[in-house]
């Protein structure tokens, strides 16, 4: 029986923040380096992965593997013109596959986990629908990718809030009372100070022992990896941190911070010409930023990462200093 893939499913609070763009630069670094990678585009009602991977959007995709009927998954897996490194599409030409029923998403669910690959990079929807956070759930250690920018920040922070709270209501959500007083909780914004993940737990060890001890379980195996795309300098990762530190203490969750990746014009420009950026300009300082976050994922990953932003900021002055 051949090994479950390393499952890193990407996400982000808001739109046009580079989700799709780094995916499929991440799923190539990953490729290059000898792992056999697998990129899939969950982005269902909104598919544009084959884009960034220089791909025709005419291949069967999710949406009709959930749509027909003994349709195998991992048929889908398209070739690209990239060794060890393979494209499952999203909507392909089905229409109307931005809300999918429980049950397909059931089906896929279990489908990724029978793939074989090294690495399977899921590209998930912008936001915090169900189907999103499901998805993210499918592994601890998603990434959820934001530009230093404040509204991206906000909706880093809504994501991982809601991320939190889908955990803990699929533990409690069959004891009314509680349900009822978690979903109070997390309807508040961060800003108008509600109790925290902490303090539920207490509560809930006075009043539901046995929900508690389930749900601290839960929680914690939540550990996200952060990932600064479009950065300016050093001073976003500061930012950065001082988010970090809210959100772990709202939300009792840790975060690795994994990835800082430069701002560069030529960017915008390879996404325009329809270029694989990895590929066209490997010497950019933003390709470096990403063959360092697969080094990484390949030697780390499995574990939580000690020290990850005194590493992080190491590793992101070490690359601005290219820039001079």
């Amino acid at each position: 029986m051949s090994k479950q893939p390393i499952i890193i499913p990407v996400a982000s609070g808001k739109g046009g923040v580079g989700k799709s763009w780094f995916t499929a630069n991440l799923g190539l670094a990953l490729a290059q380096s000898g792992k056999s990678t697998i990129v899939i585009d969950l982005d269902l009602g909104g598919s544009n992965l084959h884009t960034f991977l220089g791909l025709p959007n005419k291949y069967a995709g999710v949406g009709d593997y959930l749509k027909v009927k003994g349709m195998a998954f991992d048929q889908l897996a398209v070739p690209t013109p990239f060794p060890n490194l393979r494209f499952i599409p999203g909507d392909g030409q089905s229409l109307f596959m931005g809300n999918i029923a429980y049950a397909q998403k059931i089906k896929l669910l279990r489908a990724l986990k029978k793939l074989e690959a090294d690495f399977v990079i899921i590209d998930l929807g912008a936001g915090s629908s169900y189907n999103n956070l499901d998805f993210f759930a499918v592994a601890p250690n998603g990434i959820v990718i934001t530009t230093p920018e404040f509204p991206a920040m906000l909706n880093l922070m809504t994501f991982l809030k809601n991320l939190v709270f889908r955990a803990i209501e699929n533990v409690v959500r069959k004891c009314f009372p509680l349900h009822q007083k978690v979903k109070e909780m997390f309807v508040q914004s961060i800003e108008d100070n509600p109790i925290t993940v902490g303090e539920l737990l207490q509560l809930m060890d006075k009043d539901y022992p046995k929900y508690a001890v389930v749900t601290r379980r839960v929680v914690s195996c939540i550990r996200p990896r952060l990932v600064i795309n479009m950065g300016v300098g050093l001073e976003d990762l500061n930012y950065l941190m001082k988010i970090n530190k809210q959100l772990t203490a709202r939300l009792s969750v840790d975060f690795d911070h994994f990835g800082f990746i430069p701002r560069d014009p030529q960017v915008f420009d390879s996404i325009q010409k329809h270029q694989v950026y990895l590929q066209t300009h490997p010497d950019a300082l933003p390709a470096v930023a990403i063959e360092g976050m697969a080094d990484r994922t390949v030697r780390l990953w499995r574990g939580p990462i000690d020290k990850s932003w005194e590493r992080l900021y190491a590793n992101t002055q070490r690359i601005l200093a290219g820039r001079n």
